[in-house]
């Protein structure tokens, strides 16, 4: 069966038909109507070179790089995440253990490995 007569079959109108296939036709081409703004190769540099000259500092939060680059925070974040393969963390201070309560953390977490894996509890 062709395709007019299916449309006949079905009882649409044609000229309706033909122009949601043009459309359709249109839609297909993968060209984008507008350039990117926010994303653009050169934003996912200047952030990349950024976090390399200070990976820690507070300057590179995703709200302070959206100022600088007159973007939403948004577009930031997409931009550490997806384009440079980032994860956001903090680093924490916390206490230095000493040796002999590493190796007392150590001993104490195979002993509870140990019970809990024959199934003894």
């Amino acid at each position: 069966m062709k395709s007019l007569d299916f449309l006949v079959f079905l009882g649409l109108q044609l000229f309706g038909i033909f122009g949601n296939m043009k459309k359709l036709e249109a839609m297909k081409t993968d060209k984008r109507d507008r350039k990117k703004t926010a994303r653009n190769r050169r934003n996912i540099q200047r952030a990349k070179g950024m976090i390399q000259r200070s990976p820690m500092t507070k300057a590179n939060s995703t709200r302070k790089l959206a100022k600088k680059f007159k973007v939403s925070q948004e577009s930031a974040q997409q931009i550490l995440r997806e384009d440079l393969g980032l994860k956001p963390y903090k680093f924490l201070k916390r206490q230095k253990l000493m040796a002999a309560v590493e190796l007392k953390r150590i001993d104490r977490a195979l002993a509870l490995y140990q019970r809990f894996s024959r199934d003894r509890h």
